[in-house]
């Protein structure tokens, strides 16, 4: 959650991804805490280069097993995101 409208598609990388405080991942870790638990437990395996692809949410507090319309309609440009990134 940054501020920006929903459905935002944002590419994180370096520090920002190292500032992501709000960028949660499963089982109420936040993206930083993984990170050091993931450099911790894996020592020089871990990466040191990390890069989000991130989309906007529009409402954190309620679940559902579907994407709202702006998350959904981000898709194609995440997917984009990450083709490029992987070539």
């Amino acid at each position: 959650v940054s501020g920006a409208s929903p459905g935002t598609v944002h590419v994180l990388t370096g520090d920002e991804v190292s500032r992501a405080a709000h960028l949660g991942v499963g089982h109420e870790a936040d993206l930083p805490t993984t990170l050091a638990l993931g450099r911790k437990l894996s020592g020089p395996r871990m990466p040191s280069e990390i890069t989000v692809v991130a989309i906007e949410a529009c409402d954190l507090n309620s679940f559902s097993e579907r994407l709202s319309a702006q998350v959904e309609a981000a898709i194609p440009e995440v997917l984009s995101s990450v083709d490029k990134l992987l070539r």
